[in-house]
Order: structure tokens, then C-alpha cells, then sequence
């Protein structure tokens, strides 16, 4: 779908802004989930936002994470329920400007928008010539990326799921993926200060199995882009997406998920056991949506996250940079035996915390 944008709003320190079902474009019949995008901006404190179902508890879990003086750019995914309007908490000590798109809607009616996730795999690196000519993205250029009828990607797929990644940037800015040949379905990608590496995952249509992502920024940057999965297209193995109600699957400051107190050591993995509790089913799920955050790291770096039992990818899922919490969606297809490995591929220990928002249960045949 096209991204609708809401105004923007500010929340005030431990305020809720409500969403209404119409601004979500959430008040048509069989809507289970909205995909939304949250831009924040002019923070006055470092802090999270929580979202979740109007009329339900405030669960203790984080869609995006913010800071002053950085714009910052994360897709989530929140369930709804039938008065289809959903709240968004600021959970920081001082005020925070959001803006809010609509990139999609879920439900367990459109077989046509069942998702079929994908072991992850780079499309893009401007570095390395993949997908690009190697060089560096001028500031105000693009990169058109063909797709469809590549790594299993069907040229019938309706959307797509990609990690894209900014690095060795040379001044502010942000990068923006749109629909090839088309200029009203852009979404925000990452925005980056001089210098920062950032990795947003987003969702968007395609026509012709092509995408741009272009550099709005006044200087060059290197760009790469992940395939995480996508939806539609006539390829077999489907899965609908079931929303559930927030709730945090991972912490390694209190050892939630893991059983012991223990950052992610450099060069570490942690696994994950992601189906079977929490309301997911044992069998059947072939991914699950997570958000995911590393608050305050001591280094820089990025997280891989992968299904188990498979070699790891060479991929961004999130990356991090010192003294600076980052958090970002991580739509991820599940191992064999129903984990997910979490690799950190930084210099130094992290701690990391992952909050659930969904599973993509494979859709019966026939």
C-alpha cells in the first residue's frame, strides 16, 4: 500500500497519543495488524516508545528507542484490535516528536499478502560492487535495485522486506526507499549524523520487482540492502501474519530469555527460542517479529539475526553505534527447531532486549 502519513505530533514526557482506526487507514473489516513506520524527532530525553492496542494493558516493551539531537526512523508492527485504533507511550522524561506512516495493513483474509520469509541474504553493497556500481551514493542520487526473479523473490511478489544500511557517511542525512517508477510510495529509511553506520528495516510495494533508494543527504554514502522476505506472488509456502500483544522474549540484563545475566560477548551468539511460548504455536511458524535494542553500547557494531541451524549471513539486521541506544524491527524466519541466533558482530560485549509482536504461521494448502 501507499504510505500514509499522520501529522506530526508531539508526545509530552510519559504522555499517550492515540491513533485512531481512520488515520491508520485500520477501520476496513479484517484488519489484524498495522505495519507503521515511527520517525522521531526533537527529543528533549533519551527514551522509548511503547505501542500497543487501544483499551489494552501498557505492556513493558519498546518499539523504537530515541535521544536528543537525532532524528531516528523505525517500522513496527502492533496488533489491532476491533476498535482499531492503537496508543503510543512515551516512556522518556521529556517530550518527543513523532511522525507516523501507515506502510501496511494484515489480514488473515488477503491470501494474496501472506509472507514468505527468506534466510537473509545481501542484494546491495555499494562498497563491493554488489548489485551497484562500487562507489559511493552522491548526495541527492539513487541506486535502482532489481529484485524480483532474483534469490527466490518471485517477479509477482507484491512487497518487499529489506534491511537497508547507511555507512561511511560523510554528512547528515537520511536514505528513502521507494517503489521503482512511481514517486508517492516513499518510506524513510535510516537517518545517520557524520560518520554513523544505520540499518532500518522497511517494508515496500513493487511493481516491477524494482526499488530506489536514494541518498538525501547533502554528501556521499555507501548503501546496502538485505532481503528479508516479501509478501504475495504466487511462490508456495505462504504464511499469514497473527499479531500478538507485546511481550519481551529477551533481556540480557535480567536474563529473560536466556536464564542468566550475560551480555552478548563480541563475536557472540545468543539463541532464542521463539515458539511454543508466549501465545506462539509450536509448530507451523516461519518467522516471528521482533524489535529489537541495544541500549547504550560501549562500542560500535551491528547485530545478525538468522535463523538456527543455518550458516550466518554476512547481513545487517541492526547496527549500533558507541554511546548510543539503537532499536529496529527484525523480521526474521525461524530455524528447524524453532530458534533464532542473534549474533553480535561487534568489538564488545552488548546487552540486547527483543520484544515480540507477531508470527508468520504457514498458510494451509488449499
Amino acid at each position: 500500500m501507499t504510505p500514509q502519513h499522520d501529522s506530526k505530533r508531539t508526545i509530552a514526557a510519559h504522555g499517550v497519543l492515540n491513533l485512531s482506526a481512520a488515520t491508520l487507514r485500520a477501520d476496513a473489516g479484517g484488519v489484524d495488524a498495522a505495519q507503521l513506520q515511527l520517525v522521531t524527532s526533537d527529543a528533549k530525553a533519551s527514551g522509548t516508545l511503547t505501542l500497543y492496542a487501544h483499551g489494552t494493558t501498557r505492556p513493558g516493551t519498546a518499539a523504537t528507542a530515541f535521544e536528543p539531537g537525532r532524528t531516528t526512523s523505525a517500522v513496527t508492527t502492533v496488533k489491532v484490535t476491533p476498535t482499531g485504533s492503537v496508543d503510543l507511550y512515551n516512556g522518556s522524561s521529556g517530550a518527543v516528536t513523532v511522525d507516523v506512516a501507515t506502510v501496511g495493513l494484515q489480514s488473515h483474509a488477503q491470501y494474496a499478502d501472506t509472507y514468505h520469509p527468506a534466510t537473509p541474504v545481501r542484494l546491495l553493497d555499494t562498497r563491493t560492487g554488489t548489485g551497484a556500481t562500487r562507489s559511493p551514493v552522491g548526495g541527492g542520487h539513487s541506486v535502482t535495485l532489481s529484485v524480483g526473479g532474483t534469490h527466490g523473490v518471485p517477479t509477482t511478489a507484491r512487497a518487499l522486506v529489506l534491511n537497508v544500511t547507511a555507512t561511511t557517511t560523510k554528512a547528515s542525512g537520511n536514505l528513502t526507499v521507494a517503489t521503482h517508477g512511481t514517486g508517492d510510495s516513499a518510506v524513510t529509511g535510516p537517518c545517520w549524523t557524520t560518520g554513523q553506520t544505520v540499518t532500518t528495516q522497511v517494508v515496500i510495494p513493487v511493481r516491477d520487482g524494482k526499488v530506489v533508494l536514494r541518498n538525501a543527504s547533502k554528501a556521499s554514502a555507501n548503501l546496502v540492502a538485505d532481503l528479508a522476505g516479501w509478501y504475495g506472488g504466487t511462490t508456495a509456502g505462504g504464511a499469514e501474519f497473527r499479531p500478538v500483544t507485546p511481550v519481551r522474549v529477551l533481556d540480557t540484563r535480567t536474563g529473560t530469555g536466556t536464564g542468566k545475566v550475560a551480555r552478548i560477548a563480541a563475536h557472540g551468539t545468543v539463541k532464542i527460542k521463539v515458539i511454543g511460548a508466549h501465545g506462539v504455536p509450536a509448530t507451523g511458524v516461519s518467522a516471528v517479529d521482533l524489535n529489537l535494542t541495544v541500549p547504550a553500547p560501549s562500542g560500535s557494531g551491528y547485530l545478525v539475526a538468522h535463523p538456527d541451524g543455518v550458516s550466518r549471513p554476512g547481513v545487517y539486521s541492526l547496527s549500533f553505534t558507541k554511546g548510543h541506544t539503537a532499536a529496529g524491527r527484525a523480521l526474521v524466519k525461524v530455524g528447524a527447531d524453532g530458534e533464532v541466533d542473534l549474533y553480535n558482530a561487534g568489538t564488545v560485549p552488548v546487552d540486547v532486549y527483543a520484544d515480540l509482536a507477531g508470527d508468520d504461521l504457514v498458510f494451509p494448502a488449499g
